[in-house]
């Protein structure tokens, strides 16, 4: 077979075929002495470099001038010497599909912190979808243990409920409660550490959940003896009390005091005045006559230590379902109520509520349901006044040191072993179809025992003391009118 001999295209456009010995030019330069071996241009003097355009199995000697654009395969990506045709579809601005994929078959996100994912990977994130294709995040659920904290040093701009770093309002801990995922038969705590907190006019809303608002769980003392008693202005007395110890005991807070029975005055919610020593402890009380006397009594006292001190209308404003407030103090700071329950179903308070001085009502209810169970409501022009269909309960409560115990308006009211002490003008009042139901109920020191009037209803088989006297005498306590029916058993 005879030698290939390579064809040359001149400059002119003539086509010469390359003889042995031959003077190739290329570009600006000479290549004498090349000699056609086979398909393969020899050049013997100036590099001795081999090219083969056939098939360039060698690539020896090319340097970076003597450019090409036959392919070129890009073995990895760590390659990155591919040029010419081999960047198109680089350059072009494709996604370079036309050499290499990535499929997202071989590559395994293992978690959050793995961010070297790419490709169809990325597409449920990219095309600013959830992403949950890729990943979720579970909901936030509420659970029967979960409780939120707060503390007078607390912040609700740091803080994050958490018993180490609590929030400083009940109103974030609700506002926690109310972005949860949970269900019905749960229950949400919101713990306050004990101190001394203003409470801004706060809504306990529907919260989807029965919510407590608690404080940490109560001091218990007794007390032995009344040693000293101080008239103070009116039916305002201080009392010096000895008890079994005053450790825990501290000026402001208040006491909720059960009495021994022969002290009917020995109820309500008493101030701590001054803690004289480790077993005398100074108390402010109000009620009317019979007054304070020296002498060995027994009683217990539970003293909250938790108090919200209120300087709007309302201190805690209820207008959702199943609402309880429990071991704490609630007293004014220039509010009008304590508690307004409006048109709340299910409010609980109770055990260990103390609420004082308040100039309108310590608790207002319209259109409720409630219930409370050793709750102590003392110092207020009206202790608890209810509206519009309200249905209340009471047990083991006392109503003390005010100008009216309990006011309602075709509302009812069912009341066990509750005292009703010191009214100037009525214990139990009740009017426009309302009634009063009490059973074991003790009212003393009031004006008028039990009132009703404009075809209302009331049921006493308790004991209502004559006037201001420790006489009893039900018959000189009671008045009913205007088509009102009244019974005592």
């Amino acid at each position: 077979m005879a030698s290939k001999k390579p064809l040359i295209v001149n400059s002119d456009g003539s086509v010469q075929q390359l003889q042995a010995a031959d003077t190739l030019t290329v570009g600006d330069y000479d290549l004498p002495n090349a000699i056609s071996d086979n398909g393969k241009v020899v050049v013997t003097t100036g590099g001795a470099a081999t090219w083969d355009y056939a098939n360039h199995t060698t690539l020896v000697g090319v340097t970076a001038d003597q450019h090409h654009n036959e392919a070129h395969a890009v073995s990895s990506h760590s390659d990155t010497t591919a040029t010419g045709t081999e960047l198109n579809t680089l350059t072009d601005g494709s996604d370079a599909t036309a050499l290499h994929t990535h499929d997202g078959s071989d590559h395994d996100i293992a978690d959050h912190n793995d961010t070297t994912a790419t490709g169809t990977e990325l597409e449920t994130l990219t095309d600013g979808s959830s992403g949950e294709d890729l990943h979720t995040h579970a909901t936030l659920e509420l659970n029967a243990a979960s409780t939120f904290y707060i503390a007078p040093g607390g912040s609700d701009m740091t803080g994050d409920g958490t018993v180490n770093t609590p929030w400083k309002s009940v109103h974030k801990g609700m506002e926690a409660i109310h972005n949860l995922k949970h269900d019905y038969d749960e229950v949400a705590t919101v713990e306050c550490a004990e101190g001394r907190y203003t409470l801004r006019e706060t809504e306990l809303a529907d919260a989807g959940v029965p919510v407590v608002i608690t404080g940490p769980t109560p001091l218990v003392f007794t007390y032995s003896a009344i040693t000293v008693v101080t008239n103070i202005a009116g039916n305002v007395w201080d009392i010096t009390l000895t008890v079994n110890t005053t450790t825990g005991m501290a000026t402001g807070y208040f006491l909720g005091t059960h009495a021994a029975s022969n002290k009917l005055y020995m109820h309500g919610a008493w101030q701590i005045m001054d803690v004289i020593d480790g077993t005398h402890v100074k108390v402010r009380i109000g009620v009317g006559v019979p007054t304070p006397s020296t002498g060995n009594t027994t009683g217990d006292m539970n003293l909250p230590l938790v108090a919200f001190e209120t300087p709007d209308e309302y201190g805690f404003h209820i207008t959702g379902p199943d609402i309880q407030l429990t071991n704490m103090t609630i007293v004014s700071d220039g509010g009008d109520s304590a508690i307004f329950i409006d048109g709340a179903e299910r409010a609980l308070f109770g055990p260990d509520l103390c609420i004082s001085e308040y100039t309108v009502a310590g608790v207002r209810a319209e259109q409720a349901q409630a219930f409370l169970d050793e709750v102590y409501i003392s110092n207020c022009t009206t202790c608890f006044y209810q509206e519009g269909g309200s249905y209340i309960s009471m047990l083991n409560t006392t109503l003390s040191d005010t100008v009216v115990g309990y006011r309602g308006t075709a509302s009812h009211l069912y009341a066990v072993d509750c005292h009703i002490v010191g009214a100037t003008t009525r214990g139990l009042g009740t009017t426009r179809m309302g009634s009063i139901s009490c059973f074991s109920c003790l009212i003393s020191g009031c004006v008028l025992g039990i009132w009703a009037t404009r075809e209302s209803l009331c049921y006493n088989s308790g004991n209502v003391y004559s006037g201001n006297t420790l006489d009893l005498s039900p018959a000189a306590n009671t008045e009913g009118n205007s088509n009102s029916y009244m019974h005592d058993a």
